[in-house]
């Protein structure tokens, strides 16, 4: 069918087809061999759109556009049971609570003491008032920690802190983290006394971008991308990874990584819930993916 022309009586004669077919399907056999024949028009729209034949055995329902395979387009999407029948695979992916539990959601007046006590540190931290710790990568990417510090410029700076979106407070980290509790309050270097002008270099093996997460990210929310006033705060606000920004599988990995070694249950599911709505594994990445999640079964 792959010769056929485009014009409306084919179009029409192609409807009636695939919805006759569609709807008896009891009353025709299907045969392996149509899996690889050039019948399904998979376009959006077939007024507008260049007119593209494919086998079944070359699409997919519910992922995107694939090295082997490609995505069922809008104008097919009707005739479900019939590319299934004809063979079409359909990707199927986990289903996970929508929701992470936080205490300080739960409501009563302790939560909203929580909730206040967790703003009036977040405030604090991205006035640069009385932190005393700078997380500075060392990660995949951390080459650009010491490009992004210099370049961090205007109000937000804080003379000696580097990026103030990696700084924190250590006593608040050790409240919310046992990994800090345990890093600050054990006889380290990293306990010692300082001062906000002195902060305590903390070097991580993370990205920027995964710090930030971990921490939280101020002003224009989630690498600002979905306006201001939008939280990325999970250790300071229990919230991280919102909005439609575009973050690739790696990073998620990383996060996930982050999330595991800093044992913050909370932000492993959140990205855990992100990677599976989000739909980022398929058959291209699955294998790539594995090497950079050792001896945790992250996908």
């Amino acid at each position: 069918m792959r010769g056929l022309p485009r014009s409306t009586v084919v179009l029409h004669d192609l409807k009636a087809s695939y919805d006759w077919l569609n709807g008896n399907l009891n009353s025709i056999s299907t045969s392996d061999r149509l899996r690889d024949e050039r019948i399904f028009l998979n376009v959006d729209d077939p007024d507008s759109d260049e007119w593209t034949w494919l086998a079944a055995s070359d699409m997919a329902l519910e992922t995107h556009d694939l090295s082997a395979v490609r995505a069922v387009r809008r104008f097919l999407l009707p005739y479900h049971c019939l590319l299934k029948a004809a063979g079409v695979l359909e990707a199927v992916y986990p289903t996970l609570n929508a929701e992470v539990e936080d205490e300080a959601s739960e409501g009563g007046e302790a939560s909203v003491q929580l909730q206040m006590i967790r703003a009036r540190f977040a405030s604090m931290r991205e006035a640069g008032h009385f932190t005393d710790v700078q997380l500075v990568s060392s990660g995949t990417d951390g080459a650009t920690a010491n490009s992004e510090e210099r370049e961090v410029e205007g109000e937000n700076e804080v003379e000696g802190l580097g990026d103030p979106q990696l700084r924190g407070h250590r006593d608040w980290l050790s409240a919310v983290n046992n990994y800090f509790n345990d890093m600050f309050g054990s006889g380290f270097v990293e306990g010692q006394v300082t001062s906000s002008g002195e902060p305590v270099r903390v070097r991580l093996p993370y990205s920027p971008f995964t710090l930030k997460v971990v921490l939280g990210e101020f002003h224009n929310g989630f690498l600002g991308g979905i306006g201001a006033n939008r939280k990325v705060d999970f250790l300071y606000m229990g919230t991280a990874l919102t909005g439609e920004a575009a973050v690739d599988l790696s990073q998620f990995l990383e996060v996930l990584l982050a999330a595991n070694l800093f044992r913050i249950q909370g932000l492993f599911s959140i990205a855990q819930r992100e990677i599976v709505q989000r739909r980022l594994v398929d058959p291209d990445n699955l294998q790539e993916g594995k090497p950079k999640s050792p001896g945790l079964d992250l996908i």
